[in-house]
C-alpha cells in the first residue's frame, strides 16, 4: 500500500543571512525597518513561502493566496495546507497547487536572528511548457509540410508501376516499398497527433468512472496481455477528476510502454489506484539511461529502434491539460520502474 507522506525537510546544508535594511522616513526621524523578507520574495518568479523552521509557520508568501489555493495562509502550520508527496511517488518531493504541480525545493537562511525556510514551488523540469511546446508544433509542421507532399507523389508513382507491371518478382519488391512508405505516413500521422493538442490547458470539472477506464484499456490487449495486468486498490464507479478525452489515452500510453519495456516476457504489469489521486503503472525494466530519463517526456527520445518516441510526450500533454502531471522514478533494487499520473 502507497503510503502517502511528507517527504521530510531538506537539512540544512548552508545559512543565508538576510539582513534588515534602514529606511529614513523624511515625514518623521523615527527610523523604521523595511521587510526585507518582501523585496527577497519578489525576486522569485516562482511561488514561494516563508516558514518558521522551528514551527513551519507560514509568515510570507510572494504570490496572491489564491495561487496556493487558501484564502488565508500566514499563521496556518504549512502541513496543514500542503501535501507533499515524496519519494514513494517522485525521485523529487512534488506537491499540488492551483497552477499544477511543481517540485518542492526547501533551504534555510537567517533573518533578524531567526531562522525560517524558504519553500519554492518550481516547475518540474520533465514538463514542458508551453514556449516548448510551440517549438516542437513549428518543427513538426515543418516537417509534415516538407515530407508528405513528397511521399504522396511517390505513392501515387508505385501505384501506377503496380497497375502496369506483370512481372511478379518485380510485384514483390513494390510491396516492400509500398510498406516502407506507409510506415513513414503512419509516423507522421503520430506527429501530427502532438500538433493537434491544444497549446493551453483547459478548466474541466468533468469526472471520469475510472473502471470503464482501465476496462477499456484491458480490452485493447491481446489475451496474453491481459493476463498479465493486474489491477489494485481501485473500487467500482471510483471517479477521477479529468475528461475520459485525456485520461484514456494516458493509461494507454503507459500500460503499453510497460508492456514494450518488460524484460522478462512474462512477468506483470501493475496498475495501483490510490484514493482518486494517483494511478501508477509499475513493471520491471533495466535502468533507463541517463541521457534518456533527462529528456523522458520530450519527443523523438526512445532506446527503441523501431519508435519514434512520442508515447510519453503525448501522455504528458494530455495530462496537462487538465491540470495532472506525470511523474517518473526506478528503483535500482527491485529494478522496479515507476510512471505515475497525478490527479489535480
Amino acid at each position: 500500500m502507497l503510503a502517502l507522506q511528507r517527504k521530510q525537510s531538506t537539512p540544512t546544508h548552508y545559512l543565508e543571512i538576510i539582513p534588515r535594511t534602514l529606511d529614513y522616513q523624511r515625514d518623521s526621524e523615527q527610523i523604521t525597518y523595511m521587510d526585507t523578507l518582501q523585496t527577497f520574495l519578489s525576486d522569485s518568479a516562482n511561488p514561494v513561502l516563508i516558514l518558521d523552521q522551528a514551527t513551519r509557520t507560514i509568515h510570507h508568501h510572494n504570490r496572491s493566496a489564491a495561487t496556493f489555493g487558501k484564502e488565508e495562509l500566514k499563521g496556518h502550520l504549512f502541513e496543514e495546507c500542503f501535501h507533499v508527496f515524496g519519494e514513494e511517488i517522485s525521485e523529487e518531493p512534488i506537491v499540488h497547487i492551483p497552477e499544477g504541480w511543481f517540485t518542492v525545493h526547501e533551504s534555510d537562511f537567517i533573518w533578524d536572528e531567526v531562522i525560517y525556510t524558504k519553500v519554492e514551488c518550481k516547475p518540474r523540469a520533465q514538463s514542458p511548457n508551453q514556449e516548448v511546446l510551440k517549438g516542437w508544433k513549428n518543427m513538426i509542421s515543418v516537417m509534415l509540410h516538407r515530407f508528405r507532399s513528397p511521399l504522396t507523389g511517390v505513392k501515387g508513382f508505385l501505384t501506377m508501376l503496380e497497375d502496369e507491371n506483370t512481372d511478379p518478382a518485380l510485384d514483390r519488391r513494390l510491396l516492400s516499398i509500398n510498406s516502407g512508405i506507409d510506415r513513414m505516413f503512419a509516423i507522421m500521422d503520430e506527429m501530427e497527433s502532438i500538433y493537434q493538442i491544444d497549446n493551453l490547458p483547459t478548466t474541466s470539472f468533468e469526472l471520469t468512472n475510472i473502471d470503464l477506464v482501465l476496462s477499456e484499456v484491458l480490452s485493447s490487449l491481446n489475451p496474453k496481455q491481459q493476463t498479465r495486468v493486474h489491477v489494485h486498490g481501485f473500487g467500482k464507479a471510483q471517479s477521477f477528476k479529468g475528461p475520459r478525452t485525456n485520461i484514456l489515452p494516458i493509461v494507454q500510453s503507459l500500460v503499453n510502454n510497460a508492456l514494450e519495456h518488460e524484460v522478462e516476457a512474462q512477468a506483470p504489469i501493475d496498475i495501483h489506484v490510490y484514493a482518486n489521486r494517483f494511478i501508477q503503472v509499475v513493471n520491471k525494466g533495466t535502468e533507463i539511461p541517463e541521457r534518456v530519463s533527462k529528456n523522458l517526456f520530450s519527443p523523438f527520445v526512445t532506446s527503441k529502434a523501431d519508435h519514434i518516441g512520442i508515447g510519453l510526450t503525448l501522455a504528458t500533454l494530455h495530462a496537462q491539460q487538465f491540470g495532472g502531471a506525470i511523474v517518473h522514478k526506478s528503483d535500482p533494487g527491485s529494478g522496479n520502474i515507476y510512471f505515475t499520473l497525478c490527479f489535480p
